[in-house]
């Protein structure tokens, strides 16, 4: 134990002993003093002092050992949880106890009843029974995504934690539950001659590291794992990126390589993917997910190309064929290193396989390997034709998110062509992650020139600004919601197109140079994209400032409360906002991310990220405006008196580039030559210290 643990834990033995005298009723306070405490761990130090002490009516004992299994389970850490025997318990600490306790049905919402309500250990029954109620919840999607059961299961939990919220007043972390945030404290104070959008990107970077750097010191295990399970924890990076990516943090790249190589250096693993068979959604997680971070961060390491070239052999020989029509697909959403689901209900190509093709694109995009290059074109092409498709009744030009085996058919088994039935919960349900499909689309356009590939996107573009002459107003910009339309129709669909055109368009925008979109981009693009189309800042400041409450309040939520690791960012989105209005955490990663970085849209497919910053977070903001080929734009406010800075360039082509950094408070200007020499390639910048400025590279 580490001496201040060591200290701390005396310390409440000290306080639990220190209640106790003549008094058979002095065990309420130590009750009183847990459930008012926010912290996990000193809660259980008290509780299991209170049972040791031997002060507690043998009527109440009982309460207080069903209580304790569930204390101990949330204040672990990753020191406590290293000393587990069980493995696969411990690869799984944040959350086995509960979720073991409901599989087995005996923690579900209507049973709920293990303490007596007569009993004053009740409240700390409740307090753990709701938070176990509620992070289930924003675990599962078979229960979140559909209203009723989420109705059911969240309505328990608050109902539990209200319980204890009343009960203990002083356990500030249980009113966030209720919108009553907690603020977070601030790490540097706002620099007034700072543009605002710099002060709240800065704000929202170094918080953001913060929270990692907590992940790693407080729940990383020495093999790498964070206690959510191996298939969660490989997720974390995803909200990582603009600090492992855009400013190569390397306690951040460090902890990543530890878990890359422990979910790699499994026996399930030497096929080149898991052999364990379940759905296409969670069994690329172990490979995508841990493959295409190192790729961004070691593009030259060949083992990385390797692991690529093994799962392409498995899609191109085991996982796919040609279908009725003569076109490449995959033929199942379960598919593993040996087996093959071929139940009818699943045999479906779906948008989930792209995450499985994800770092094959990946790679693909930077090698122009031919072998991978004409069997993803192939299979490209067959998503094309899928979307133009008007069959089953889906509007031409609406890209759907399966496509059946063998006949073809846009859709799943049944009639529904949104919905593929392939899964017990509605992840695969139109829309979700349209967006991979039409980012890797654009891809195709980017390596071969072909407009065929573009034409779902220009198609699905028409359709949406159609639907927003005909029903956007001022007062709602962006049309009535689907709600309001048949499931399946054109306008059902037009209106949830939004975001998954504009990235698309985005990209295609940064790469072909094509500004006819610009009009439609403009209004519809999230305040990043407007930013870089108009050059005014109004709206990325207001978004940015927005989102950045996310990181203000509730810190607690992202850390200690957290129970599934591929969860740390969702509570605004996954509980709040069904009862709230609250920031998006996730939102606020990709814009980060986009604004640091220069990529318009999302990281995982067809990345088009400008630079990296060789400097700690928190000395600069920044925001890529231009992130071409032969030309990089960047503002920058420079919070440090240090003259020079680095970036890395991965978009400039080899070259000889002029070099112009413009003080914007002053006019004052330094020009220099630089030469380019392709990905990579890392260029001195000497910044005005404390100065907003314009950074232009231009061949």
């Amino acid at each position: 134990m580490k001496r201040r643990e060591f200290i701390r834990s005396t310390a409440m033995a000290s306080l639990v002993l220190s209640h106790f005298g003549c008094s058979g009723e002095s065990y309420i306070r130590i009750v009183q003093s847990a459930g008012n405490t926010s912290s996990h761990t000193d809660r259980f130090i008290l509780l299991s002092g209170l049972r040791d002490s031997g002060k507690v009516p043998q009527s109440y004992l009982k309460d207080l050992e069903i209580i304790l299994p569930h204390a101990r389970q949330w204040a672990l850490d990753s020191q406590s949880a290293s000393k587990m025997e069980d493995g696969s318990a411990r690869k799984r600490y944040l959350h086995y106890y509960f979720s073991n306790r409901i599989r087995e049905k005996l923690l579900i919402p209507d049973r709920t009843d293990e303490v007596q309500e007569s009993s004053p250990l009740y409240p700390l029954y409740c307090l753990y029974g709701g938070l176990a109620l509620t992070y289930h919840t924003i675990q599962i999607s078979d229960i979140r995504l559909v209203p009723p059961e989420r109705e059911i299961w969240y309505g328990k939990g608050r109902e539990l934690i209200g319980i204890a919220h009343k009960e203990y007043p002083g356990n500030e972390t249980l009113g966030i539950y209720f919108n009553e945030p907690v603020a977070w404290p601030e790490i540097n104070p706002p620099e007034p001659t700072a543009p605002a959008w710099a002060n709240a990107q800065r704000e929202s970077l170094l918080k953001l590291q913060q929270v990692i750097h907590w992940w790693i010191d407080n729940r990383q295990l020495e093999d790498g794992t964070y206690g959510g399970g191996l298939n969660d924890d490989c997720e974390m990076w995803r909200m990582w990126k603009s600090i492992m990516i855009g400013y190569e943090d390397p306690k951040t790249i460090e902890a990543q390589e530890k878990l890359t190589r422990v979910t790699l250096d499994r026996p399930e693993m030497e096929l080149g993917y898991t052999s364990r068979l379940t759905d296409v959604e969670h069994s690329s997680e172990e490979t995508s997910d841990v493959i295409t971070p190192m790729m961004h961060l070691h593009p030259e390491n060949p083992e990385w190309a390797n692991w690529v070239k093994k799962i392409f052999r498995l899609a191109k020989e085991k996982w796919s064929g040609y279908n009725e029509k003569g076109l490449l697909q995959f033929k199942s959403s379960y598919i593993s290193s040996t087996e093959i689901d071929m139940a009818p209900h699943r045999t479906a190509d779906t948008f989930y396989h792209f995450r499985l093709m994800q770092p094959i694109l990946l790679y693909w995009q930077r090698t122009g390997d031919k072998e991978m290059g004409d069997w993803i074109l192939e299979w490209l092409y067959t998503w094309t034709e899928a979307a133009m498709s008007s069959e089953r009744g889906k509007p031409g030009g609406i890209i759907p998110t399966a496509i059946h085996w063998p006949d073809g058919r846009p859709g799943g088994i049944n009639d529904q062509w949104w919905k593929p039935g392939n899964y017990s919960s509605p992840i695969y349900d139109w829309p979700k992650r349209l967006y991979t499909v039409m980012d890797s689309l654009v891809l195709a356009y980017h390596k071969t020139g072909e407009r065929k590939y573009l034409e779902p996107l220009f198609e699905s573009t028409r359709i949406r600004r159609e639907y927003l002459a005909r029903y956007g107003t001022p007062s709602n910009p962006s049309g009535p919601g689907p709600e309001n339309w048949e499931p399946g129709s054109l306008e059902w669909c037009a209106s949830q197109l939004g975001e998954m055109v504009t990235v698309a368009l985005m990209k295609y925008r940064n790469i072909s140079g094509d500004t006819s979109y610009d009009d439609f981009l403009s209004s519809d693009a999230n305040g990043f994209g407007n930013f870089q189309l108009t050059g005014n800042s109004e709206r990325f400041e207001q978004e940015l400032d927005y989102l950045a409450d996310a990181f203000r309040f509730n810190k607690e939520v992202y850390t200690g409360e957290v129970r599934h690791t591929d969860r740390v960012f969702a509570f605004p989105d996954y509980y709040l906002n069904y009862f709230y209005e609250a920031a998006s955490a996730r939102m606020l990663a990709g814009l980060l991310h986009q604004s640091v970085t220069g990529d318009p849209g999302h990281y995982s497919y067809f990345p088009l990220e400008a630079i990296s910053w060789k400097t700690d977070v928190g000395d600069l903001a920044s925001v890529v405006l231009i992130n071409k080929k032969e030309h990089l734009k960047i503002q920058v406010f420079n919070f440090t008196d240090k003259f020079t800075f680095r970036i890395k360039t991965k978009m400039l082509i080899p070259g000889n580039y002029s070099l112009e950094i413009r003080d914007l408070s002053s006019g004052e200007i330094r020009r220099s030559s630089v030469e380019i020499e392709g990905y990579g390639t890392v260029v001195d910048l000497p910044l005005f210290p404390g100065r907003e400025q314009l950074i232009r590279l231009k061949m």
